[in-house]
């Protein structure tokens, strides 16, 4: 073509001579012809290797590539080349490489990369409300690295990268959306996610759910807490994980407290919480107000109400599994900080880049230094009715923290995480807690003196392999060793000055030891894009001991002890299957326990159907079984302590804990409107008098059935700065108990209405949070107006006295009614890397008195010889502040 045009050139040239002027206005535009022909040829490829789409250009055109072949073989070009002008061709040629490159005339010199330093900054919002995306994640999949959005949506990052380096912005319930790193304008941009409807459909997954950073119903039901990304809402000024859990519909806790949970009608023991893999036995510190676990490095929390996977077991309630974070980090992190309860640090250390990160953390009671208002709130509530006073036999407050009345705690949490290779990971987690209190009260009139020591401990060392054989196949390898201790002592005693008369002496002492261990071995295989399968092994082995005695002058006295071990192997299976509106998970967990020769199997399912993109129903169900249940009522115990002492239930004659239960509802959600309504009904059997708190006259053999069964509503709206979210649950639970009644009875936790309301706003740096709880009243056996006189019959002169009771628990406490009020502050001291947040709440700001029991005992108040019935109540806690200070990176 070239040399045909050369030709045609020379023609008009000798036309040009011969004929004139005319013919060099036709040369001119010859001449242009031929440039424009010369670049103007058009190149489609497909998929072709850049090396030979540069050997294509040079053997049709002029140009002339110099490159480095071996550089360019990984790389290729689709798409339409026109080569009119050099300079943009080239340039999208190479736009999508790593390569730069320099024209000169028509030699094109092909630079090698170099990665060069970049700063995005922007902002996350949502298409629909216009809110802002918190804790939006930003991933470059290439290198590894990424970082998150703030509570404001703002992210910035600088990262050096080659120009065709792409990252992407994701967000739980939203479409992902991906960007190259050149095409990003120096200023900060503001993105917009679209929500991912068929996200949110098939897996029933609801972002926000009642606030940011908390997911609904991805595994069985669950409700997912990404601690992350949790946002400041003010509920709960101490990030106290356990508090921020009964923020959920049918999750309460009589007593206030952070441990003692009841979940749809389940007993607090009848739960099971998991730390790294290991079950929880500890109470928790200050008596159970206080989680012990340091919320500050929780990466995720999963809730499970009614149904949960076969992986999880020994418990008839629900599931609370907490984990840290699983992932390598190469960033150093931290915080220090200060409430009135206790001081706190954590840190997350990088050791090695890409291999090696650890995780340290602790706190410690601040008590020794300063006994702060809220620590003077605790007291009261723990240390109640341990003082009597000899007028009125009612006990009195004593706020005093001195060297004689101690209240400590602490806990220490390590983790390591190690890399070795792209398909193994180590990981090895620790955890200490303790918590010591003595209470010393007396009556200076008489010589009465009461004194109250408890000591519990837990220790706890979770390792763990993760091995990714392949894509679709993956495995878990862990062991767990748990052990906890639990001591108490108490006495009460009078000095009598006649000598005849001699003392008068009553203790009240236990001693509780559990030692666990877990080895499971965890299998996953992605069989298809619909069908997923889990399997797995998992071996138990827990040894109890228990020891109590109790001496009473009007009781009678008991010593007694209940040792236990047990040897559990365990398998379990799981199938999920996803299509197109419809998620079907079953699994069941069978269990060989190994000193009754016996088998235990446990079926579960869960079901989501997607009607339309505002729509899901939902259902669950299942069979569960519990080898360990706790003890709450041994002995006339005075000191408010929430007193764990467990058992392992290895009665040949009888089956352990076990129960049905059912659930289905449905979730609404459309412009910011969530509804999520469910009812639910568990069945109970095997549930010991011992820890049902029915009367003081209870049988350690007896054993009865609970029924509960309820309907849980959620209403949620987001606005821009504004969330509100309401929780109502009605709700029925009796016990039936043949030996106590004829008739079924209501069982102690039977509250009947719950209903929370909570207000968020957020205006700029501050969040301020108002919420009110009301709860009907608890039920309360209330006594005759006699006591039973009885003798021990090895020693008839050993009189004690027994209450009578007429109905069990057919009177009602007064109604549970408490506001609280919060105020947070967050502010950036420093490139945005490290911040300052404050915050200040009081809790039942209006100071109402509520009731958690009412208890009864017989007591010789007046000197008569014959005792009377006395009437004890647990009060919660009054008016009391909280405040929190810590600076974090």
């Amino acid at each position: 073509m070239i040399k045909h045009i050369k030709r045609s050139l020379s023609a008009f040239l000798s036309f040009s001579y011969l004929g004139g002027g005319k013919s060099l206005v036709y040369a001119f535009i010859v001449i242009c012809f031929i440039s424009t022909t010369t670049y103007a040829q058009t190149f489609n490829f497909k998929n072709a290797p850049l090396n030979e789409v540069l050997k294509k250009i040079e053997s049709q055109t002029k140009l002339v590539f110099n490159y480095d072949a071996d550089l360019l073989k990984q790389h290729t070009y689709t798409g339409t080349l026109t080569l009119t002008e050099k300079d943009k061709a080239i340039r999208q040629l190479f736009y999508d490489t790593p390569f730069e490159f320099e024209l000169l005339e028509d030699n094109v010199i092909v630079m090698a990369p170099i990665p060069k330093k970049y700063r995005i900054c922007g902002y996350v919002k949502g298409i629909e409300y216009n809110e802002a995306l918190a804790y939006t994640n930003l991933i470059f999949k290439e290198q590894g690295k990424g970082t998150q959005a703030d509570e404001n949506g703002y992210f910035e990052m600088e990262v050096t990268a080659y120009k065709n380096e792409r990252f992407t912005l994701t967000y739980i319930g939203c479409k992902s959306r991906t960007f190259m790193i050149q095409e990003w304008p120096k200023n900060c941009k503001t993105i917009r996610l679209q929500e991912n409807l068929e996200m949110l459909g098939l897996n029933i997954v609801v972002k926000d759910y009642i606030i940011r950073g908390v997911s609904e119903g991805e595994e069985y039901g669950s409700v997912h807490f990404n601690y992350d990304r949790l946002g400041r809402t003010s509920i709960n000024n101490e990030y106290d994980a356990l508090k921020t859990i009964q923020q959920l519909p049918g999750i309460t806790s009589i007593d206030e407290s952070a441990t003692n949970l009841h979940i749809r009608g389940s007993a607090p023991d009848h739960n099971l919480l998991l730390w790294e893999n290991a079950p929880i036995y500890e109470p928790g510190h200050l008596f159970g107000m206080i989680s012990p676990l340091n919320p500050y490095i929780l990466d995720e929390i999963n809730v499970f109400k009614t149904a949960f996977p076969p992986q999880y077991g020994n418990a008839v309630g629900g599931i609370v599994d907490m984990k840290l974070s699983n992932e390598v980090s190469n960033d150093f992190s931290g915080g220090i900080g200060v409430n009135f309860t206790d001081a706190h640090a954590y840190f997350q250390i990088p050791a090695w880049k890409d291999r090696l990160s650890l995780i340290l953390a602790g706190r410690r009671s601040i008590s020794e230094l300063w006994s702060s208002p809220t620590l003077y709130s605790y007291v009261d509530r723990a240390f109640e009715n341990v003082k009597l006073n000899e007028e009125s036999g009612e006990y009195e407050e004593d706020k005093s923290l001195d060297d004689e009345n101690e209240l400590q705690f602490y806990d220490i949490n390590a983790k390591a995480i190690y890399q070795l290779n792209d398909k193994v990971t180590l990981k090895s987690s620790i955890l200490n807690t303790g918590n010591e209190a003595a209470y010393f009260a007396e009556l200076e009139s008489d010589s009465l003196e009461s004194q109250d020591v408890v000591n519990f401990s837990s220790a706890i060392v979770s390792t763990e392999a993760t091995i990714d054989w392949t894509e679709n196949y993956q495995s878990r390898l862990y062991h767990v060793w748990s052990d906890y201790d639990n001591s108490y002592n108490s006495s009460f005693s009078e000095e009598i000055e006649e000598e005849e008369e001699g003392n008068f002496n009553e203790s009240f002492n236990t001693y509780n030891t559990i030692k666990d261990q877990h080895i499971g071995w965890m299998n996953h295989w992605s069989v298809s894009e619909q069908l997923n399968l889990d399997i797995g092994y998992i071996y138990e082995k827990k040894a109890v001991k228990l020891e109590f005695e109790e001496s009473s002058l009007w009781e009678k006295d008991i010593r007694d002890s209940l040792d236990g071990a047990g040897q559990f192997h365990n398998l379990t299976a799981s199938a999920n299957y996803e299509k197109n509106a419809l998620s079907i998970q079953a699994g069941i967990r069978g269990t060989y326990y190994n000193e009754l020769n016996r088998a235990f199997f446990a079926p579960r399912f869960n079901l989501q159907y997607r009607l339309n993109q505002d729509w899901k129903l939902k259902c669950s169900g299942g069979h569960f079984y519990q080898f360990i249940s706790r003890l709450s009522q041994i002995g006339t115990e005075t000191f408010n302590t929430a007193n764990n002492l467990w058992v392992l239930n290895n009665n040949v004659d009888q089956k352990p804990l076990n129960t049905n239960k059912i659930s289905a509802g449905f979730i609404f959600n459309k412009k910011g409107w969530l509804i999520d309504a469910e009812a639910y009904y568990h069945k109970t059997k095997g549930i010991s008098s011992l820890s049902t708190f029915i009367a003081n006259d209870a049988e350690l053999d007896t054993r009865g059935t609970s029924t509960a069964m309820g309907i849980e509503f959620l209403l949620n709206k987001n606005w821009k700065q504004y969330k509100f979210w309401m929780n109502y649950t009605l709700s029925q639970q009796n016990y039936d108990f043949p030996k106590f009644s004829d008739e079924l009875f209501p069982s102690p936790n039977d509250h009947r209405h719950n209903l929370s309301l909570v207000n968020n706003l957020v205006f700029g740096k501050w969040q301020a949070s108002l919420i009110w709880n009301f709860r009907s009243g608890l039920p309360f056996s209330e006594p005759t107006d006699e006591l039973s006189e009885n003798s021990d019959p090895d020693d008839p002169d050993d009189i004690y006295y027994e209450i009578l009771f007429d109905d069990i628990n057919e009177e009602r406490l007064p109604h549970y009614n408490r506001v609280d009020l919060g105020l947070s502050y967050t502010s950036n001291l420093y490139k945005d890397r490290l911040k300052l947040e404050g915050s200040f709440s009081v809790l039942n700001i209006l100071n109402r008195e509520n009731i958690a029991f009412r208890n009864y005992y017989p007591a010789d108040i007046e000197d008569t010889g014959e005792p009377k019935t006395i009437e004890t109540e647990r009060r919660l806690l009054g008016i009391t502040p909280q405040f929190m200070l810590r600076l974090y990176w």
